[in-house]
């Protein structure tokens, strides 16, 4: 008997310490939102809690789904077919007025008692049913208790689907320790993702590889001179995918000042163009920036600008680098 071949068709990676949600440079995740599986999770070691301590992660079926998505979302299911009301990313919550405690089991009103405190993000596209996620094998599903059926943990989940609101405006932020903070808006943060993909630069090879856990492209040593480049297009954002066919996920705003800055390590550098469609116009480049080098750019108006992004990997020992473009 042959043994099962098995392939795995996506692989992602955040930091155990991280937020968990996407950022526009690396957008992508495992959830249709962009952010992590774990986050959000009702967990077997909160059973006991009256309020469990963190925001829940809700999944909807597309016709409670609105095109989206909204911050902290950085994508939206793949799909599409939205004709609902609560975008990708929204946070929903009950409102004061819920009576939690009216409901007939201790695990729906631990459920409404969190989403009354801290709510519940939308973070991924369903199939005929609204879910809110948890643990596998953590008891929080009671429709089945000692295979059999109960009467009231649906109609207990159909109450609070039916009074989830859409947070619509708020007075301010706390972080995970109850300090206040302010989000930075997304087209502030860095835009530039290093992920690729690459190919070698007329006359040389290509080399390294993109490392999601350092955020680095980090290549080997070599024996020779090498360069490699990649290409970014401006794109219509309101098709919600167009990132993933090598183009920014929000494209840099037009006018605006920029600084694009090295970070990496030995004897390497990196250099941004940004180009008119035809490729024969440059409107603004920086120099070959090597790590801990930056420079400040005005990104043009050209809405359908063409950047490109070269690594110059010096012969010798093994580097690191990766540019990030950041609103000045």
């Amino acid at each position: 008997m042959g043994e099962a071949v098995r392939h795995v068709g996506y692989v992602s990676h955040h930091a155990a310490l991280s937020v968990g949600w996407g950022t526009v440079a690396n957008p992508d995740n495992s959830r249709a939102a962009g952010c992590s599986t774990a986050g959000g999770l009702l967990l077997k070691s909160e059973r006991d809690m009256k309020v469990v301590p963190h925001a829940l992660a809700i999944g909807l079926d597309k016709n409670g789904i609105k095109a989206g998505p909204v911050w902290p979302a950085t994508l939206e299911d793949y799909a599409g077919g939205y004709t609902g009301p609560f975008q990708i990313g929204a946070l929903l919550m009950l409102p004061a007025s819920f009576d939690a405690e009216a409901l007939a089991l201790e695990e729906s009103r631990t459920i409404a008692r969190t989403l009354k405190l801290y709510g519940g993000r939308v973070v991924d596209a369903t199939q005929d049913t609204m879910n809110i996620y948890a643990e596998i094998g953590s008891g929080w599903n009671r429709s089945y208790v000692e295979g059999k059926y109960s009467q009231v943990f649906d109609p207990d989940m159909q109450a609070i689907k039916a009074a989830l609101r859409p947070v619509a405006s708020v007075t301010g932020w706390k972080d995970r320790d109850g300090k206040p903070f302010t989000p930075t808006p997304p087209r502030s943060t860095n835009l530039l993702s290093m992920r690729g993909p690459w190919k070698a630069y007329p006359g040389s090879k290509m080399f390294g590889r993109y490392d999601a856990r350092s955020d680095l492209y980090q290549c080997e040593a070599t024996t020779e001179a090498l360069a490699i480049q990649q290409s970014l297009w401006t794109h219509d954002e309101t098709d919600k995918f167009g990132w993933q066919k090598s183009c920014w996920n929000l494209n840099p705003e037009p006018g605006a000042t920029y600084i694009v800055r090295a970070i990496g390590e030995g004897g390497i550098t990196a250099k941004m163009q940004v180009k008119k469609s035809d490729y024969k116009t440059m409107y603004v480049g920086t120099d070959k920036l090597a790590p801990g080098a930056s420079a400040k750019i005005t990104w043009p108006k050209d809405a359908g600008a063409i950047t490109e992004v070269y690594i110059d990997k010096a012969k010798g020992p093994a580097a690191s680098i990766r540019l990030e473009l950041i609103k000045a």
